[in-house]
């Protein structure tokens, strides 16, 4: 009996041993290695580079870049020439006029969207002319508390979900403090009923108001959709979150960078505004979240905690601004489990400029801190995902 007892529990252990590895293997089996393939995009002197907004898009087969320039153009590059094909400048006043682009996303040269200073979303196309206004006031809605200005950018594109737009909500400022967790992370307003449907996805922050300014994360969610359902990376949480496209299921994975023990959530009483900022350049944090369909893999950014040279102190600003110090890559497949995680060295990139083509996904190597920076030129490297 006691031999049987000892094989069944030799045999337990070796069952969980075999487990163990090969979910190791799996958590290891990827990774993302630099190639020597390039691309640049010339930059002139009344162009300032791109910090919020770059985004790539088809037409007719063929490939663009597009971002905005200190918040009166948007800049068009042929993805193949690397060259510039056309800006288009956008009145700020008048009958035409749509105020300062904060923000902007593109679908196409027809369907340019940029959010409203007051309500909505201006939708236009490469002659500047307002095609539409999307005002979310004309959308019913038991929820009303998506109806402020909604910023969209590199965490937070526009997505097209059945007959509607999708457009993420930041934590709301002018709510009560009992209704910030309460906030929903987006909406989607169906052009055919004329609805708005928030999300059941609320910010889970409960953070008080009057103190947002002060808070280092948690207010903070990046958003994609994958085609069929809509991925959440909260900034302060390890697990990414989906939502059907039908807003009635959610589901949580565990998705935790091996760089990171946790997220901290503290408020920095005192006004010193370097110091705040110093704070977020340090603290552990997640960022984006992408979709990979030509590989079908999910990249979620991460932040481990780091110390920054107190002679940076005049550059926390355009440190947050262009990536931060420090950042990993985690890769999830289809089904979210973790398959791998490549950290990159300080300063070497800007984790918020990059794009996923066919062959591969592309970092900026435009980074203020390189030895080799040049602010007359936007660069990207491919970055490939091998086994």
């Amino acid at each position: 009996m006691y031999i049987k007892s000892m094989k069944y529990i030799l045999c337990i252990l070796w069952l969980i041993f075999l487990f163990e590895s090969c979910a190791n293997k799996n958590e290891t089996s990827y990774s993302l290695r630099p190639s020597d393939c390039y691309l640049s995009y010339p930059i002139d002197e009344d162009t300032r580079l791109p910090t919020v907004c770059l985004w790539t898009f088809k037409e007719n087969g063929h490939e663009y870049l597009a971002f905005d320039n200190q918040g009166t153009e948007i800049l068009l590059y042929d993805m193949q020439s690397q060259k510039m094909i056309k800006k288009v400048r956008f009145e700020k006043e008048g009958s035409n006029g749509i105020g300062n682009i904060n923000s902007f996303f593109i679908k196409d040269f027809h369907h340019i969207y940029i959010p409203s200073p007051s309500d909505g979303l201006y939708v236009t196309d490469t002659t500047a002319v307002i095609k539409q206004h999307i005002r979310f006031s004309d959308f019913r809605g038991k929820d009303q508390l998506v109806r402020f200005f909604s910023r969209t950018s590199n965490y937070t594109p526009i997505c097209f979900l059945h007959n509607g737009v999708y457009i993420s909500q930041p934590v709301n400022p002018m709510l009560n403090v009992e209704y910030v967790d309460q906030n929903p992370v987006g909406a989607l307003l169906d052009s055919i009923s004329g609805m708005k449907i928030v999300t059941p996805l609320k910010y889970h922050s409960h953070i008080p108001v009057k103190n947002l300014p002060h808070y280092v994360r948690g207010t903070l969610v990046s958003c994609c959709f994958d085609g069929s359902q809509l991925i959440y990376s909260f900034d302060s949480t390890d697990s990414l979150f989906t939502l059907s496209a039908d807003f009635r299921q959610i589901k949580a994975y565990y998705a935790k960078s091996r760089y990171i023990s946790k997220v901290k959530i503290e408020s920095i009483q005192d006004v010193d505004f370097s110091r705040i900022l110093k704070k977020n350049c340090e603290d552990a944090a997640y960022g984006n979240i992408l979709y990979d369909k030509y590989r079908k893999v999910y990249y979620r950014f991460a932040y481990p905690q780091t110390e920054m040279d107190g002679r940076d102190v005049s550059k926390y600003l355009d440190i947050l601004h262009w990536g931060s110090k420090s950042f990993s890559i985690i890769i999830l497949d289809k089904n979210f489990q973790v398959i791998g995680e490549t950290k990159f060295s300080d300063f070497t990139y800007n984790s918020r400029m990059f794009f996923i083509r066919e062959d591969g996904l592309y970092l900026s190597v435009t980074h203020f801190k390189r030895p080799d920076f040049n602010e007359s030129v936007l660069r990207f490297q491919r970055i490939d995902l091998v086994k």
